[in-house]
This record gives C-alpha cells, sequence and structure tokens, in this order.
C-alpha cells in the first residue's frame, strides 16, 4: 500500500485467526489487527474499525531508547490505534539506565513526538521473573518473520535459554529425554518459576508533551482513555492524540461538512441490567450506545500448544488417498508431455509404487534409469521392485551400486552393514563400516562403529590400525564409545509390525511403502527414520519397527523371500498407542494387509513456570 494513500486494516474474527498473516497484512499496510471475540457487540467491532481507519491511529510508529539499553524488539513497531498500547522490551547494559524514551511517529497525518523521562534501576524481586521471558518471546517472534538458518539458530537457543516455546521448538515438548540427547539438545530449566502471586517492582512515567486546554482531559478516566498524555510504563508505551488531528472525518454518504469532535465528557455510571435484554437493544448508530454488562476480570493461565501424534490401522482401504487414479492420470500426462523431466518421472514412479501397480512401476524406473544410469534414487527405485519380486540378493547387490556411485554416503554405507549384520554376515557388513570410517576419519561415532565391529568380527589389527591413525582426541572419545556399543539389535520405536506365520518353509519379509514412495524393510531405506529389524531371514517369524516416522499412510505388505506353498500368519501392528492384529494368508508372491495412518493432534496445556501445578 503506497504511503498516504490508504491503510489496511484487518479483523480477527474467533481464535482460529492467523495472526501471523493478519498481522503482516496490517503491518505492511500502515493499518492496524483489531479482534473481534465471542460476545462483543457488531456495532463495537465497527466503531473500532472506523477508528482505527479515519486517522486516529498512530502509524510510523519509531521509538528511540536512552543509552545501555540494546536488543530492541519488536525491531519494527505496528501502528497503535488510539487507546491502545506496544510492548517494547530491551536489555540493560548496567545497573540503571536514565534519560528519555522518545516516540515519534504520525496521527492524521501529522508529526507526532511524544518523550517519557525514564529512570531505571535494576532489581531482583521474585515477582519480576517473568520479564527475561517476556523479552525472549518479543525476540524470537521477530526471528521468525527472518528467512535463514542463523534466525532459526538464535530464535532455538532463546527457546532453550528462556523456557519460551517457538515455531521451531513447539515440538520438543513431545520428545523423551532420550531423544533431547539423541539431537543434541538441553532440556534442564534455568529460570526460576512464577508464580504471579508476588508482588512485581515497576517505574511509570507521564509524558512531556503540554496538552491545549482545549485538548486537556477532564478527569483522570478522560486520562486512562484518550491515547496518551498515557504512560510509559515496564514494556509499555502510548502518545496523546490531539483532538485536531485524529477527528474523524464525516463518512462517505454524508453530505455536510465535518464537525469537530465533540469534547469527551466524564464517564456516566453504567446502567442497569435489564435481565430480560442483557446486551442491550438500542440501535447501534445511536450516539450513545448503551454499555453493556461485563464480567469482573478473571485469572488468565498462559498455555501453549502441544502435538501428539496419532495412529490408525484400516484393512478395508489398501491404496493411500494420494495414490488416486486421477493423480496417477495426471502424472502420467506430465511424463508425456516431457518425459526428460526428472521430477515428473519420479513423482510417477511414486504414485504407482504406492497404488501397488509395480509392473507400470517397473517401466517408469527403467525409463528413469536409461535417462540417467549413474542416478542413486533411481538404482534405489530398481532395488525395491527387485525386492518386492523376493529377488534379495540381486537388489542387495544393487543397493551396492548406490555405493559405487557415492562412496562417502554414509547412510548408504551404514544401510549395508546393518543389513549384513541382521542377515547373519557380519563380517562382510563390516566392510562398509570400515570404509566409510576411512573416508570420515575425523568422526569419532564412525569410527566407534569400526573397531567395535572390526574386534568382533577377527580383524582387531585393523581396528588398532585405525585408531593410532588419528589424533589423541579423536581416538579417546572413539575408544569410550566403542565400549558402550550396543549389537544387540532389537525392535525400537511407537511404530511396529510383528508377524508370525507357519506353513510353506517359507521366509517372509515385512516390508511398509512410505509415503514418499520408498520401500522400508530390514533392506533399509533412504528416509531419516530410525529402522530397526529382527528374525529377518527366520521361516516363522520377523519384526519391523520405525522410530520418528514421518506423518502420512504406509502401506503394510508381506513378500515371500522363499520357499513355496500356502501360508497363514498374523501381523501385528503396533503405532502412536493402537494396536491390531491382521490374519492373513498368503499364496503367491505378495499380499498388501492394510494402510497406517499416523498424524498429529494438538491440545492446549499451561505453560510451566506460570504458577501451575
Amino acid at each position: 500500500m503506497p504511503s498516504g494513500e490508504g491503510t489496511v486494516t484487518t479483523v480477527a474474527i474467533g481464535t482460529d485467526s492467523d495472526l501471523d498473516t493478519l498481522g503482516a497484512l496490517s503491518r505492511a499496510g500502515g493499518g492496524v489487527v483489531l479482534p473481534f471475540v465471542p460476545g462483543q457487540r457488531l456495532s463495537e467491532a465497527a466503531f473500532g474499525v472506523l477508528g482505527a481507519t479515519y486517522g486516529s491511529s498512530l502509524s510510523d510508529v519509531r521509538v528511540e531508547l536512552p543509552p545501555g539499553l540494546s536488543e530492541v524488539a519488536p525491531n519494527q513497531l505496528d501502528s497503535i490505534v488510539a487507546g491502545g498500547e506496544e510492548l517494547v522490551v530491551a536489555r540493560m547494559a548496567g545497573d540503571s539506565v536514565s534519560g528519555s524514551v522518545v516516540l515519534r511517529g504520525k496521527v492524521g497525518g501529522k508529526d507526532f513526538e511524544q518523550r517519557y523521562p525514564l529512570q531505571l534501576t535494576a532489581r531482583s524481586e521474585r515477582g519480576n521473573t517473568f520479564v527475561p521471558r517476556l523479552f525472549a518471546a518479543a525476540k524470537i517472534a521477530d526471528l521468525e518473520r527472518e528467512t535463514g538458518a542463523e534466525a532459526r539458530k538464535q530464535a532455538v537457543e532463546l527457546s532453550q535459554r528462556f523456557d519460551v516455546a517457538s515455531r521451531f521448538t513447539s515440538l520438543l515438548v513431545l520428545e523423551s529425554p532420550a531423544m533431547f540427547k539423541a539431537f543434541g539438545l538441553d532440556n534442564s530449566r534455568a529460570l526460576p518459576d512464577w508464580s504471579g502471586e508476588e508482588d512485581v517492582s515497576a517505574v511509570s512515567s507521564k509524558g512531556d508533551r503540554d496538552v491545549a486546554d482545549d485538548e486537556a482531559p477532564e478527569s483522570e478516566a478522560e486520562l486512562a482513555d484518550s491515547a496518551g498524555q498515557g504512560a510509559f510504563g515496564l514494556g509499555s508505551a502510548g502518545g496523546h492524540v490531539p483532538k485536531s488531528a485524529a477527528n474523524m472525518p464525516p463518512m462517505p454518504a454524508a453530505t455536510s461538512k465535518p464537525e469537530a469532535a465533540p469534547r469527551a465528557s466524564k464517564p456516566k455510571p453504567a446502567p442497569k441490567m435489564d435481565p430480560a435484554d442483557p446486551w442491550g437493544s438500542r440501535s447501534p448508530f445511536e450516539e450513545k450506545p448503551v454499555e453493556r454488562w461485563r464480567p469482573p476480570p478473571r485469572r488468565m493461565i498462559p498455555m501453549r500448544r502441544v502435538f501428539e501424534r496419532t495412529g490408525t490401522v484400516v484393512t478395508d482401504r489398501l491404496v493411500p488417498k494420494a495414490a488416486t487414479p486421477e493423480k496417477i492420470a495426471e502424472a502420467d500426462r506430465d511424463v508425456q508431455a516431457d518425459g526428460n523431466r526428472r521430477a515428473s518421472v519420479k513423482q510417477l514412479y511414486t504414485l504407482l509404487a504406492l497404488s501397488g501397480n509395480f509392473d507400470r512401476a517397473r517401466g517408469v524406473a527403467d525409463q528413469w534409469s536409461d535417462k540417467d544410469p549413474l542416478d542413486p534414487e533411481a538404482l534405489t527405485a530398481r532395488a525395491d521392485l527387485l525386492a518386492e519380486d523376493g529377488q534379495r540378493d540381486r537388489a542387495v547387490r544393487l543397493l551396492g551400486s548406490v555405493i559405487d556411485v557415492r562412496p562417502d554416503d554414509v547412510a548408504g554405507q551404514k544401510r549395508l552393514a546393518r543389513l549384513f549384520r541382521w542377515s547373519g554376515r557380519p563380517e562382510q557388513g563390516c566392510r562398509f563400516s570400515l570404509a566409510i570410517a576411512q573416508i570420515k576419519n575425523t568422526d569419532p561415532k564412525l569410527l566407534a562403529e569400526a573397531v567395535s565391529c572390526a574386534r568382533q568380527t577377527g580383524v582387531s589389527w585393523m581396528a588398532e590400525r585405525m585408531l593410532d591413525s588419528v589424533d589423541a582426541r579423536t581416538k579417546t572419545s572413539a575408544e569410550a564409545l566403542a565400549k558402550k556399543a550396543d549389537t544387540d539389535d532389537k525392535l525400537s520405536g511407537d511404530f511396529r509390525v510383528e508377524a508370525n506365520w507357519s506353513g510353506g518353509n517359507a521366509d517372509l519379509d515385512l516390508a511398509l511403502l512410505h509415503p514418499d514412495g520408498h520401500r522400508v524393510s530390514w533392506l533399509g531405506a533412504p528416509t531419516r527414520s530410525i529402522i530397526t529389524a529382527t528374525d529377518v531371514t527366520s521361516t516363522s517369524r520377523e519384526g519391523l519397527a520405525l522410530r520418528g516416522a514421518k506423518a502420512g499412510e504406509y502401506v503394510v505388505e508381506v513378500v515371500r523371500a522363499s520357499g513355496s506353498g500356502p501360508v497363514s500368519g498374523t501381523v501385528t501392528v503396533s503405532v502412536a498407542g493402537t494396536k491390531k492384529q491382521i490374519p492373513f494368508t498368503l499364496d503367491g508372491q505378495r499380499r498388501t494387509l492394510g494402510v497406517v495412518t499416523i498424524g498429529f493432534k494438538s491440545r492446549l496445556v499451561p505453560v510451566r513456570g506460570w504458577g501451575w501445578r
């Protein structure tokens, strides 16, 4: 909105309003955000909008703080409607600050300035322990408007240090202490609790600007209702709005000349409430609307929103909602229009794999690989299709080609090391651990894994040689980690699939089709989730689990790797507290059993440290 040509005022209706979006719109348009809450009369909201749009707001707001105050937040102030307030926080460099707070802006297109003498002394009263969190919340709000890794890093640091949730840390409330350790995050609480019961120590200051006689409020009540003879207090500021600048122009439909705003009279006692008409029935366009009854103030409890994982298992639907025939047809048209576009080919393959149409998916994967034979994702897709046919050895050999293309791929090397260990070939798996540890020879964790497996597979001389080739600090860390290495593989995570079966002397593999189109099994998958598996070569049982599974729909299936004849059994699916048993009979090569949906639901809980017990 070009300056001087108008303003954009937004109205937040209901608790589901996106205040960030509304605030950005009004901030760019030089307007304000106004609330419209349940119980508020429509006329009151309308008058508020008119008051904000007809020149009675302080726009282009700028605040200058005296020396000794830094890291001011917010760094850009929104327009302040008449009678409104703005919270400004800053850090003190010493034990005291003396000077003036200068508030500048425009009211009705005219320059406005107000000065507030300020004398602050640092104190340690327990009632003021909320102030650091107040500063952190305002600073985080500024950082969340910025883009870039540095702003995100600073927001996370402030969130952890001051126990204030942010967009980047709101999910941390769901994690266990083990997850905090896994991600290298500190979950300790450094700040004292604040109950809100203790007295708060504060200072206030009135503006030093003289008010003309015809503009001076006649009472303290008028002073409180005005925009500013106002006061400057702990984190708040206001400015007097002269009537000459704030007079509201006539409504667009009016034909008479604008008149000066009438002098505000002393507030009259609220009229008695009529039980039959508690909210009043007078027209909103009357000059003096009746004051409605308001409930006494209540103590508000600050809340925060937490997210909890949810899981459902269905067997009457075997195809994810994302792989509808319409979406597959659309992806097919994109490939026909431009077969050289990698993203289109990959999308079509993903949808075909999720829908279970592996015959067509195989042709698309071959087309993908023909275009770029060294594409690691194309090689992985072909390996997944081989595993779907029960050709595990060929699938593993093709996964080895991914390492040939990207020898420094830590996740790919670990995948092969893990699958060989699970299949009873730890010596072959250890070769991949040794290789990646030599490439990444400064990583003590990778070195510890290589040392541990080398000692267990009878090549301890290799472990000692690798330890001697690194610096003393890395060697010490690696040796300590190697002693704690746990090779007792067991299922880990809240998403588990466990199968028991009999008949046909068959070796069955459990598999999950990931929302991104990957095939997740004990052979691994290119996913950030942690995969664990047990009894992968057994002819009677197998287990597969995911820790940190991505939200979305997963297809559960069983695939015959060896044996023949009918097989009967039961698959038990456990996800986010939900458990379901699925009986099955397998006569052919593979069978789809159901769809698992993982999602999140939110709820409000009291903020820790605000007197909540």
